[in-house]
């Protein structure tokens, strides 16, 4: 699926796991948190094209990775639908 091999291509899986918390999130935990969010599929891309620092569980910061291989919107958005579908 292309919404995988974008995140496999961006290295998301370095802090993000469909099912366990690593550095950050779950992908379950955060189609979780934006749930019932009318904007949920915006924020998500917004979250992952926009530079900004995230918290991390153990309370220190770091700039979140960007994805950096496309730009197209289709495929922004079909990769925030898959992480919100876990």
């Amino acid at each position: 699926e292309a919404a995988r091999l974008l995140f496999k291509q961006n290295e998301c899986g370095k802090c993000h796991n469909p099912t366990k918390n690593k550095k950050g999130p779950s992908l379950r935990k955060t189609a979780r948190d934006y749930k019932d969010k009318a904007n949920a599929e915006q924020e998500i891309i917004k979250h992952l094209t926009t530079p900004k620092k995230v918290k991390l569980d153990d309370g220190t910061e770091e700039d979140h990775q960007l994805v950096e291989t496309t730009k197209d919107p289709k495929a922004l958005a079909n990769l925030a639908r898959w992480i919100l579908s876990h």
